[in-house]
């Protein structure tokens, strides 16, 4: 394994240079830009791992967000684009492949394990985007969403909390990420602001 450099924002500071492990060997360097939105905010965490918080609160706009820079991105075209690999728009998670994009991306679910548990990506078992299904909204259906999708409900508090599923993210580079969702609400309890923690494999 040779590791990739990345320049990743770090709540409003300027940008800290960080290790994420991947199959890739390509160095990055991707300066902070002045524009850039607090939509997306990554963080270190440890045994090289990070947390990403991502405002998703707006039921209309997507967020789109790239591993390779563990940043938002703003593609013009999103359904052409390869510059992102997850889009989040509330409790709806897409990724960049299938009907959803052209990115190539693909998801596969592991259940009982956790995120340390993984050291390897599985070598099948990756879901593109589908068309969407026979439910309530007009969302592509992914691997977030399938089966018990990646979250319970809970009518008595009217919550979301996330399933302990973990979820290696296949990008249309062909590089590794695991991911697990931690948390659907900020730190005031606001719904629409799902965080993940996540490495490269």
């Amino acid at each position: 394994m040779l590791d990739r450099h990345c320049f990743l924002p770090l709540a409003g500071a300027a940008a800290l240079a960080l290790s994420v492990s991947t199959g890739c060997a390509e160095d990055l360097a991707v300066e902070r830009a002045d524009d850039v939105t607090e939509g997306v905010v990554t963080e270190a965490g440890t045994a090289g791992t990070f947390r990403t918080s991502v405002d998703a609160s707006d039921s209309v706009a997507w967020r789109h967000f790239s591993f390779a820079t563990g940043t938002e991105v703003a593609p013009a075209d999103p359904a052409s684009s390869p510059d992102w690999d997850l889009a989040f728009q509330r409790f709806h998670i897409l990724s960049n492949g299938g009907v959803s994009g052209s990115g190539g991306a693909a998801v596969a679910v592991i259940t009982g394990q956790t995120l340390a548990d993984i050291g390897a990506a599985p070598a099948d078992s990756y879901l593109e985007d589908q068309a969407d299904g026979d439910d309530d909204d007009s969302v592509a259906e992914s691997a977030f969403s399938l089966g018990d999708g990646w979250y319970a409900y809970d009518s008595a508090t009217n919550r979301l909390s996330p399933h302990p599923n973990v979820y290696v993210v296949r990008t249309g580079s062909g590089a590794f990420f695991k991911l697990a969702i931690v948390d659907y609400y900020d730190a005031a309890g606001t719904s629409g602001h799902p965080s993940f923690e996540w490495a490269g494999l």
